[in-house]
């Protein structure tokens, strides 16, 4: 007798690769070049899209599922990034930052969620949170 090997095919996912889109039904795969030239044109301070994200040269923001404002640009030419760490793509996003940009022009006021759900800023982990 042959061995048959059936292939699964989840067609979702692969209109998803067609169109672009990285990661398919509910999984994020990381940044697409795309994304990437965004993130660059906001440190430029130009305008640019893709699907994830968009630059209107002062503020990054994430489009879709979980959308928030990533970072904003300062009146002293530097960086504030203001987003909630609550998705692989957000981190993602943030960790492309960090490499990118120069190091002495970001400010983090980055958000993170503790064991009890609630959102501990800076200040708040300053008092004990």
């Amino acid at each position: 007798m042959t061995d048959i090997k059936i292939k699964k095919i989840d067609p979702l996912s692969e209109r998803l690769d067609k169109a672009g889109i990285k990661g398919g039904a509910g999984r994020f795969k990381g940044l697409t070049k795309k994304d990437k030239k965004v993130v660059d044109a906001f440190y430029s301070g130009k305008k640019a899209d893709s699907n994830l994200l968009t630059s209107t040269g002062k503020t990054l923001q994430k489009e879709g599922m979980g959308s928030q404002k990533i970072a904003t640009r300062t009146k002293d030419e530097g960086f504030k990034i203001t987003a909630k760490m609550d998705s692989k793509s957000t981190q993602s996003i943030v960790n492309y930052i960090n490499k990118s940009f120069p190091k002495d022009t970001i400010k983090k006021t980055v958000k993170k969620k503790n064991k009890g759900g609630l959102l501990v800023t800076p200040k708040l982990a300053q008092r004990g949170f």
